[in-house]
């Protein structure tokens, strides 16, 4: 489940940063952050990061989806995850401070499409009452039919994909500790370790996966501040006034993504002493460009904490990319400016390094045919053998810049259907 759901009041977010923190290690369980992905880390877990995401869902724009399935075909698949995660704007209806910000950004922050308006962030929460439940791996694991046949081996380290030409046999898994080498036999194997060990359990397993493993990594180079809201938001706001998160969508004339909430952590450079609760933090997600030589290299004869091939990053920020960071960074101060008290409380905005957003993609992307630039089929199969499947971030093609997860479980879904249909039994 999501550990916010063992504390899940505003009030207690601080308690949920201090976990994320102590959950949060560079991939391999290293000592040092990979190469140049100064801020890159990982959870290593049941669920992984989806265990304590900040469960915001922001609706892709088109153009930040892979063409590899048709617009349609996303939509609908858009529809399952929602239905899944339980996502709506609910979360945060009858917020006083949500609803104040909303109205003074949209006078802030003009010209938008129609569409691509300021609004309430989409959640992947439910409340019932005075509960409110966090959607985790457990609202993937429920099972209309429970079978017996379904096994989970927590604390085990995924080693090696045995294979025969084209067809994987199965997976060899090693106990955490002491204990001896278990070997797993499978129709089908479905790879879906994160964009640091996904392609590194491929790597170290020899699969012939092509020239572009590891390569077209990305993120969302990221802006953040935190900001005491303006006397006129919190007039009158109560302690249990509901969550707020607002939103204000990437299109391709504006390719960034804004959001307004409380983060269990600090995103600005400057303490706060003020109730944690009469704040609000900003985040400017931006768009990259995608390209090979932001890639992973795997040193095969060289091991991690894990019993993994070690990974050295290589990526660099364009001037491109800059250029819209800084566009964004203006758009960032007005809002703040809006909606902050930036006179009698010091402010300033912190830009983050590669991997801060634990939004990390690519290494496996997907393609609509095997050229040397893509890992995976549109089924999200790896293009050379038969029955090796890939899923999770990994397998994002496309820039974007808004939270990932939503996109990430539709391909997820994608796929399960895809190997239904192709392995039946």
């Amino acid at each position: 489940s999501h550990v916010r759901n063992n504390t899940p009041s505003e009030s207690q977010l601080p308690n949920i940063g201090l976990l994320l923190e102590d959950a949060l290690v560079f991939p391999g369980l290293v000592e040092e952050a990979p190469g140049d992905i100064t801020d890159w880390k990982v959870i290593y877990g049941i669920g992984g990061m989806f265990s304590y995401w900040a469960c915001n869902c922001p609706t892709p724009h088109d153009a930040e989806l892979s063409t590899c399935l048709s617009v349609e075909d996303w939509r609908a698949l858009f529809d399952r995850v929602r239905e899944l995660l339980g996502i709506s704007t609910a979360l945060g209806d009858g917020s006083a401070r949500g609803g104040r910000i909303i109205d003074c950004l949209k006078r802030t922050v003009t010209g938008l499409p129609s569409d691509r308006g300021v609004q309430s962030m989409p959640i992947a929460a439910t409340r019932s009452g005075s509960e409110v439940h966090f959607a985790s791996t457990d609202n993937l694991l429920g099972f209309e039919y429970p079978s017996d046949n379904v096994a989970l081996f927590s604390s085990h380290i995924a080693k090696k994909i045995n294979f025969t030409g084209a067809r994987a046999t199965g997976v060899i898994v090693q106990p955490r500790g002491d204990g001896d080498p278990v070997e797993i036999s499978a129709n089908v194997v479905v790879v879906a370790a994160g964009t640091a060990g996904t392609p590194q359990l491929l790597a170290g397993s020899r699969v012939d996966a092509g020239l572009a493993l590891g390569s077209y990594v990305f993120d969302h180079p990221a802006i953040g501040s935190r900001v005491v809201l303006r006397p006129e938001i919190l007039d009158g706001v109560t302690s249990d006034d509901p969550q707020f998160t607002v939103w204000i969508p990437y299109s391709p004339s504006r390719p960034w993504h804004n959001q307004v909430c409380r983060f269990p952590s600090n995103p600005g450079a400057v303490e706060l002493t003020v109730d944690q609760q009469e704040t609000g933090d900003i985040f400017t997600f931006s768009s990259m460009d995608v390209v090979p030589e932001n890639r992973l290299e795997f040193l095969l004869d060289q091991e991690d904490e894990l019993g993994l091939p070690r990974i050295r990053g290589h990526y660099r920020l364009s001037s491109d990319d800059y250029a819209r960071m800084g566009t964004g960074l203006n758009e960032h101060f007005q809002m703040a400016s809006a909606i902050g008290d930036l006179i009698n409380f010091r402010w300033a905005p912190n830009f983050f390094g590669p991997g801060w957003s634990t939004h990390f993609m690519g290494g496996c992307r997907m393609g609509a045919v095997d050229d040397g630039t893509s890992v995976v089929s549109p089924a999200g199969r790896l293009w050379r053998y038969d029955n090796i499947y890939i899923a999770g971030n990994s397998v994002h093609a496309v820039s974007n810049a808004g939270n990932p997860t939503m996109t990430t479980i539709a391909f997820a879904l994608h796929t399960a259907d895809s190997i239904l249909k192709s392995h039946p039994g």
